[in-house]
C-alpha cells in the first residue's frame, strides 16, 4: 500500500515537473518570439532611418540673383520688394559715366535673369568712392538709377551706349555730394564733362535736379 502510494506520489511529483517545464518552455519560446518581433522592429526603423538618410536630397532651384550678385562691380542685390515690386542693385563705379556702362550690363543681364521676377522696376544704387577732410577713402551711395520693366525690356544691348542708359532713366539723388560730383562730371570744364554733356544732357538736368530719396 505505502509503495503504491509512493509511486503514485512520484508519478504525480513528475507531471507537475513536466508540466512546469513545459509551462516555462513555452513562455520561453513566447518571450523569444516576443523578443524577435521588437528586434524585428527596430531593424526595420534603423533601416528606414539609413535609408532616409542615403536618399537623394531634393533639388533646390538655384536663386534668381546668384548670377547677377556675381557680376563684375556689383556690391549687393535685394531682392524683389514684394510692397514696391522693385529689385534694387547697388554697384560700384569710379565715375558716375562708368556706372553707366555698369548700369547696361546689370540690365542686361537682369533681362535674362529675372524673366520670371514679377518686378515693375529696378533700382541702380551709383557708390562712389570718395575721400573725407582727413584722406581717407569711403564708399556711399549717392544716385539711384530707377528703370521701368518696360524700359530693361526694350533696350537693345547690342547697340546701346552707357551715355544712352543713364538718359533712360528716373534719378533720384541718395546724398546732398551727388550735386556736386554731377557739376563736374556734366558741366565742368574739360573734354569729358564736355562729352557728357553732349551725349547724356537729359541725364544731367535731371541728375542735377534729382529729388532726395524719401
Amino acid at each position: 500500500m505505502d509503495q503504491r502510494l509512493t509511486s503514485a506520489a512520484i508519478h504525480h511529483t513528475k507531471e507537475k515537473l513536466m508540466a512546469g517545464i513545459s509551462k516555462k518552455f513555452g513562455q520561453g519560446l513566447a518571450g523569444l518570439a516576443i523578443g524577435l518581433v521588437v528586434l524585428g522592429a527596430f531593424v526595420g526603423k534603423d533601416d528606414n532611418h539609413r535609408g532616409s538618410e542615403d536618399a537623394p536630397m531634393p533639388k533646390v532651384a538655384p536663386s534668381p540673383y546668384a548670377k547677377l550678385e556675381k557680376l563684375h562691380k556689383v556690391i549687393s542685390v535685394r531682392p524683389l520688394d514684394s510692397a514696391t515690386k522693385q529689385v534694387t542693385i547697388a554697384i560700384r563705379q569710379d565715375s558716375i559715366f562708368s556706372g553707366g556702362n555698369q548700369a547696361k550690363d546689370v540690365l542686361e543681364h537682369a533681362r535674362k535673369d529675372l524673366a520670371d521676377v514679377p518686378y515693375d522696376t529696378i533700382a541702380v544704387q551709383m557708390v562712389e568712392q570718395l575721400v573725407d577732410k582727413y584722406g581717407r577713402e569711403f564708399e556711399k551711395p549717392i544716385l539711384q538709377l530707377t528703370y521701368a520693366r518696360a524700359d530693361v525690356e526694350a533696350i537693345n544691348y547690342d547697340r546701346v551706349i552707357g551715355w544712352n542708359v543713364l538718359n533712360v532713366a528716373k534719378v533720384t539723388s541718395l546724398d546732398p555730394i551727388s550735386g556736386h560730383i554731377v557739376d563736374q562730371e556734366c558741366f565742368g570744364d574739360d573734354g569729358m564733362a564736355r562729352d557728357n554733356l553732349k551725349y547724356a544732357r537729359e541725364f544731367c538736368l535731371k541728375a542735377r535736379l534729382a529729388p532726395p530719396d524719401a
